[in-house]
């Protein structure tokens, strides 16, 4: 039985700044994992660490791209996160196309309360998105976050 790795490669502008020099960083956990084909399934969560603004991390959207000959994408499960500060959050959109090889989902909060977005200065998780392996093949997940 042959195996593949599934490699992970993060492109993401700044999610927010409070000076030129601080800006949230995202990470994916695990950053590389080998997953046989014929696995169940398996999950990457996208962490978000060093948010650190006054305002919080107020909402965010991802997009991201998979070969839909390797991967199919089954769940996107937000964390809860961006509520965690008592303000309510609208995830109004989330989608995933196998076909296409692309999932997409953002959630934000409505600072009602006139409370700021939740703050890290540690690794959280923002996403998970759970995946089920159908082909034996090296395969690279790109990511587009703001």
């Amino acid at each position: 039985m042959r195996r593949w790795l599934l490699l992970m490669i993060l492109l993401t502008p700044p999610l927010g700044q409070a000076q030129a020099q601080q800006t949230a960083r995202l990470s994916v956990d695990p950053p590389a994992q080998t997953v046989s084909p014929t696995a169940d399934t398996f999950e990457v969560r996208v962490m978000v660490d060093d948010v650190v603004t006054e305002q919080g991390l107020g909402g965010y959207t991802l997009v991201m791209a998979y070969d839909p000959e390797v991967l199919r994408a089954l769940t996107i499960t937000d964390s809860g996160l961006v509520g965690s500060t008592g303000n309510p959050v609208i995830c109004p959109a989330s989608a995933i196309d196998n076909d296409a090889g692309t999932l997409a989902h953002f959630c934000f909060t409505l600072p009602l309360f006139g409370e700021p977005g939740p703050q890290t200065s540690e690794p959280q998780v923002l996403v998970t998105v759970r995946f089920e392996p159908i082909a034996d093949f090296f395969s690279d997940l790109w990511f587009r976050f703001s």
